[in-house]
């Protein structure tokens, strides 16, 4: 039996939940005094996921029937807090000591700082080249020389959000449908500005190009909601606390004030991609899992990706161009323009799922022919 491990339900969710399209799991616990450990066992008896709360990764557990997957949260820069550090020396020590294969998942956005570093991002790759049995899947996108490292998995947010976001969509066996045609909304768009929406040069661009819109007689609104440390009170959520976005879905309820959700991913259109850089966030997740109208203003190459793995996109392919679209946009009857483009929308949150739950997504691939150590994956 194959016992594949981890410390964070996100990531074993991950590689668990396409596992559930094809085989029957049985659940069973074992409670310790402070953390509770969870096997899912098939039927078949080939595969065992483990999920220990304890987040301890004791090398005295392990064996060559583990395969042990674990996040890794930028150990290169400055946003590398001690914990991530030690919890890669302990991967990197289980991966030398225990004849263990480790892999470990990069699929986080956002990370790009590598001015004050505990490591060069080569010298973090050079990690998977040198020590044997340990493994790097990552969404980043660079091109890699080992047969260790799997990079340019760009999907991979999506997937890890899906289990990473606090209200647990993973929980729900549907997720709610969603129409504003004809009806009566206050606003026709909404849009977010980011954390430090108040502060005027914070994401300037973002601001800049909605002034660039003419709106005419349509209406938009631009919440402070997740102004940083701000609190966020929402008794349907039990939210009462400092509250960014990422963390839930409060925005999403927020978005059905208006029609049409205009949404900026972080970085804008000109934002150079390097390698240490992940460029896709929970909010192009958001669009996806729900079906609310929304243009999404994302890195021209990243929507090239995006599309080659099945998604669709209602707005122009070059970011100049958007101005005039949303500007025409806003001379139409916007119920018309959401009932003929609905349809998009609802296959990009089929799409989605497919990607979540699909047992032939790359990163499924990966790991049954790490297990059977096979090499040339792709």
């Amino acid at each position: 039996m194959v016992n594949i491990y981890s410390t964070s339900y996100e990531i074993l969710g991950m590689f668990l939940y396409p596992f559930l399209s094809t085989k029957r799991f049985n659940i069973s616990e074992t409670t310790h005094s402070y953390f509770t450990v969870t096997y899912y066992t098939d039927d078949e008896l080939e595969y065992r996921f483990i999920l220990d709360t304890n987040n301890s990764l004791d090398i005295t557990i392990f064996n060559e029937s583990y395969i042990v997957l674990e996040d890794i949260v930028n150990v290169w820069g400055t946003l590398a807090i001690d914990e991530n550090r030690n919890k890669f020396f302990k991967l990197k020590n289980i991966a030398e000591n225990n004849n263990v294969k480790v892999i470990v998942i990069d699929a986080s956005g956002d990370d790009n700082d590598e001015d004050i570093t505990h490591c060069s991002f080569d010298e973090f790759l050079n990690t998977f080249d040198t020590i044997q049995n340990m493994y790097l899947i990552s969404s980043k996108m660079f091109k890699s020389y080992t047969s260790s490292v799997y990079s340019n998995q760009i999907y991979l947010p999506l997937i890890y959000y899906y289990f990473y976001l606090k209200d647990s969509f993973y929980a729900f066996p549907t997720h709610l449908n969603f129409s504003n045609i004809n009806k009566s909304t206050e606003y026709d768009f909404i849009s977010y500005l980011g954390l430090d929406s108040n502060i005027i040069d914070a994401k300037k661009w973002r601001k800049d190009f909605l002034n660039s819109i003419n709106f005419g007689d349509k209406k938009i609104l631009i919440p402070n909601t997740f102004i940083k440390n701000d609190l966020v009170k929402n008794n349907f959520l039990k939210i009462n606390k400092s509250n960014h976005g990422m963390y839930n879905w409060y925005n999403m309820l927020e978005a059905r004030n208006a029609k049409i959700k205009i949404v900026f991913e972080t970085f804008g259109p000109n934002f150079e991609i390097k390698k240490n850089v992940g460029v896709i966030t929970e909010k192009t997740f958001k669009c996806f899992i729900d079906n609310q109208p929304y243009i999404l203003f994302i890195n021209y190459e990243i929507k090239k990706l995006l599309k080659e793995l099945g998604f669709k996109f209602v707005c122009p392919d070059v970011h100049h161009e958007y101005t005039k679209f949303i500007s025409n946009l806003c001379e139409k009857d916007l119920n018309t323009w959401i009932l003929d483009n609905n349809h998009i929308f609802e296959h990009n949150k089929n799409t989605l799922m497919n990607l979540i739950y699909s047992n032939k997504s790359p990163h499924i691939k990966i790991l049954q022919k790490i297990i059977n150590n096979e090499n040339n994956i792709f």
